[in-house]
């Protein structure tokens, strides 16, 4: 158990290089509430109908991916399956390859890209699957030992970076993991527990070459490059800051007691800077109260979601190339909505994949 623990310390201080001097914050305290129309504060960057035929049924979007030339968007809601466009919303292709077979996935938890391949994790059989784009039925499996929550690619050196939440001794899970496309060079990074069970997909934001992890219950933002982490900011929430025994809380029940106990800022994701800007969302008091903190020009303010405008653009699929995206369903949007997002061809029954961020 010693060695354990020691071998757990000397890991955190080996890749995560903090340094000795005081860690740089992004200062989050007493922000003002906003509570004039959220049209005044949307900076939407694109907005692209995806082109789809009448036979595919566009379901909820649980994950969003984008290289050069390419997005894709992981639908849960009809067909369990990865549906791939242009950067224009021209559909592509398809990946839906349901079942228990070579190839095949019972469940899609998450996928990552690399260079040339897409990778999918099906956590019901352990296993990852790795796509050649070009041509779905070239594919490789990879049996696994451990169990994962997360993970993104695209990294330095085609890096692979994941989150397992498989013990490696009561109140340490196996934490972040960095491996090669190839699944045989892997080295874990052990967390606490709670770190690892309070990951959301979207602790991870990612723009071109630049990746960021925020730990949860930490406040930590690290950067994800090569093979190690680098802790870079932490965001300070004053005296709305959560107290550090909930970073390694066990059993849920723990965490309860600690939210029960006072009012707190917590688990922060969906981090996007941009210009002089700093947005992210955040938990206000409790899990079912998500709240967006921005900062702009030294002024901290914050956004509750309390409107289908909200409810839209408060919550974010994902933070990646430079924006927040999410996906408007048809249903979902009307004349309005289309007037902010300066759409001029319009057609309702069409998904409209939207690029933007938050600011004055």
């Amino acid at each position: 158990m010693k060695y354990l623990y020691l071998l757990f310390a000397l890991t955190i201080v080996s890749c995560q290089k903090q340094p000795e001097k005081k860690v740089p914050t992004i200062d989050y305290i007493n922000p003002v509430l906003i509570e004039d129309d959220l049209k005044n504060w949307l900076r939407i960057s694109s907005a692209k109908r995806l082109e789809i035929s009448d036979s595919l049924i566009f379901g909820a979007i649980k994950q969003i991916e984008l290289n050069e030339s390419s997005v894709f968007f992981l639908e849960e809601g009809v067909n369990l399956s990865i549906l791939i466009f242009d950067l224009l919303g021209n559909f592509q292709s398809q990946l839906s390859k349901l079942g228990t077979g070579p190839g095949e996935y019972t469940q899609l938890d998450f996928f990552f890209l690399s260079t040339s391949k897409l990778f999918i994790y099906d956590r019901s059989q352990n296993k990852i699957v790795s796509y050649a784009l070009d041509d779905f039925s070239d594919f490789e499996e990879f049996k696994l030992d451990d169990y994962y929550v997360g993970g993104v690619g695209q990294l330095e050196s085609d890096k692979i970076f994941l989150i397992s939440d498989s013990d490696l001794e009561e109140r340490i899970q196996k934490g972040y993991v960095f491996s090669n496309s190839e699944f045989s060079n892997i080295r874990y990074n052990p967390q606490p527990s709670g770190y690892t069970e309070g990951f959301l997909p979207q602790s991870i934001s990612q723009t071109d070459d630049t990746t960021f992890v925020i730990q949860p219950f930490s406040d930590k933002i690290f950067l994800v490059q090569g093979d190690s982490l680098f802790l870079k900011k932490e965001i300070n929430f004053g005296s709305m800051k959560i107290p550090s025994e909930a970073r390694s809380f066990y059993e849920a029940e723990e965490f309860w007691e600690i939210l029960d106990g006072g009012n707190y800022y917590f688990a922060a994701t969906n981090l996007l800077t941009k210009n002089d800007m700093v947005s992210f969302n955040f938990y206000n008091r409790t899990i079912d109260n998500l709240n967006m903190a921005l900062i702009e020009k030294g002024q901290s303010y914050r956004f509750s979601i309390d409107s289908r405008l909200a409810e839209i653009f408060l919550k974010p699929i994902c933070v990646r190339d430079g924006d927040y995206q999410t996906v408007l369903l048809p249903g979902e949007y009307d004349e309005e909505l289309i007037e902010v997002l300066n759409l001029t061809d319009v057609n309702y029954e069409k998904p409209i994949w939207v690029s933007y961020s938050i600011g004055k």
